[in-house]
């Protein structure tokens, strides 16, 4: 059995040191590669260096030995790669696109390497968010039995994979070659690592939450208990009071709303490159960011529009 096609097989040598910081700032593009570790690939094995960086700092980065990456059967994002890096290199490095499929040596037989690398790629077709670190393997050192499969490997998750939450749900995999009538099920463990906004300081009850105090952790989902707030592109303000070092869920918070219903602003109709500006009234309330009803003074015919101001609603064909 093998993967489908785009991916190819590497080897990784569980090992990692790199050398000083590149003089420029560089971007590279991880692309999307399998991994085995046990032999000898390098960073520039799986990254395509984009712009313009200093040659030999480069170089000598490209050429720099992988480290373990996990101790699972892995999807793992350009994000866990990057902090792999020293931290003299952190801020001339950017590493964008992924994710890598990783198996450790644990994985010895080409039978189990095709089956996790099949599985994986289908759960990262199926759940596409590329920053999320999914680790799967077999419960109580069981292993999938490849002989007798005809045809690609095709797989069922009971529980779905729509979803981080449902991913984690599932108990085992069913699994059989595209030719064959029937699927057989082995018992897996699922793990998925997202990130997570997290107080950096302690924020008072009524405080407005700024971008200093909010950092972003890689946190197992299945221990989270709540559901994450959404900081980005919006103004909060803390329903609680949220300790140093915290998950901020979504119940810590409230938006601060930026138009109230009823409120006097200005509509800004857009159409490609041409926009009009006209007075209008709020039907709904909304934080920024938020679409809501809107209606121009003069007709009273509503329209959906984005909050972009606290005065002003654009509305886009």
């Amino acid at each position: 059995m093998t993967a489908s096609a785009g991916r190819h097989l590497l080897f990784a040598v569980l090992l990692a040191t790199v050398p000083a910081a590149l003089g420029a700032a560089q971007e590279l593009y991880l692309s999307d590669s399998v991994v085995v570790a046990g032999q000898d690939p390098t960073l520039g094995s799986v990254c395509i260096a984009t712009g313009d960086g200093n040659g030999a700092a480069l170089g000598g980065l490209l050429s720099s030995p992988l480290p373990e990456l996990s101790k699972h059967p892995a999807l793992i994002p350009a994000r866990e790669l990057r902090k792999e890096l020293p931290k003299s290199v952190d801020s001339n490095v950017v590493l964008v696109g992924g994710p890598l499929i990783y198996l450790p040596k644990a994985i010895r037989s080409d039978g189990e390497r095709s089956f996790y690398s099949a599985l994986l790629q289908y759960i990262e077709q199926s759940l596409p968010e590329r920053s999320l670190r999914i680790e799967v393997w077999a419960s109580s050192g069981q292993t999938p039995e490849m002989s007798g499969l005809h045809g690609r490997l095709m797989f069922q998750l009971p529980a779905g994979a729509g979803s981080p939450q449902a991913l984690v749900q599932n108990g085992y995999v069913q699994y059989k070659g595209e030719k064959d009538p029937y699927f057989q099920n082995l018992p897996i463990n699922v793990r998925v690592d997202e990130l997570v906004p997290v107080a950096r300081a302690p924020i008072g009850y009524g405080q407005m939450l700024s971008a200093d105090e909010i950092g972003y952790e890689s946190r197992n989902i299945s221990n989270l208990t709540g559901t994450p707030a959404r900081v980005e592109g919006h103004r909060l303000q803390a329903a609680s009071a949220i300790s140093r070092g915290s998950v901020i869920y979504a119940d810590m918070v409230n938006k601060v709303l930026a138009i109230t219903a009823g409120k006097q602003i200005r509509i800004a109709f857009r159409k490609g490159n041409v926009q009009v500006t006209v007075p209008g009234s709020a039907y709904q309330s909304g934080g920024l960011g938020d679409r809501i009803s809107v209606a121009p003074l003069t007709t009273g015919t509503r329209f959906t529009g984005t909050i972009v101001s606290p005065t002003e609603v654009i509305v886009e064909d």
